[in-house]
């Protein structure tokens, strides 16, 4: 897991490092990196368009209808 890619309540402040970031670090790495941070489930496209092996969430577990 590397993250936060974006603003998350756990985490409050300006430290994410975004998807550019996020892509930068996990290029050529040979393990599957999950994306952590401020995600649900609609982030899983761009999380694999990035190069993550999929989104680690906890509130965004969740979808409100």
């Amino acid at each position: 897991m590397l993250g936060p890619v974006q603003h998350t309540l756990s985490h409050p402040g300006p430290s994410f490092i975004g998807w550019r970031k996020f892509a930068a670090l996990i290029h050529d790495y040979s393990l599957p990196v999950y994306a952590l941070g401020g995600l649900g489930f609609d982030d899983l496209p761009i999380a694999q368009e990035m190069g993550a092996h999929g989104v680690a969430m906890i509130r965004g577990i969740t979808r409100n209808p």
